[in-house]
């Protein structure tokens, strides 16, 4: 798993993320991460947010991402879960 440094490394890992989903023509999982990123704000809620868009992510599109971005998707869903659970 990818160890994030600050947060600002997290959220361009995400953005570059989305960017190449929509490049790839997954223009709707793009939407889900950047708009579940516009929620955080600090708070438990806004990453819990967040964690449902990623979540969403994976089960609307999972089967159709290439592997490499199904990967990514993960690290940033384990990143947001650690955010949110503490753990």
């Amino acid at each position: 798993m990818t160890q994030f440094q600050s947060n600002q490394e997290f959220y361009e890992f995400v953005r570059v993320l989305a960017q190449d989903l929509e490049e790839s023509g997954k223009q709707s999982a793009s939407m889900m991460l950047t708009d579940g990123l516009a929620c955080i704000n600090g708070l438990t809620d806004g990453w819990a947010a967040f964690l449902e868009s990623v979540e969403n992510v994976q089960r609307s599109f999972g089967e159709e991402l290439k592997s490499s971005d199904a990967e990514r998707v993960e690290e940033i869903r384990m990143a947001a879960h650690k955010a949110v659970y503490r753990s």
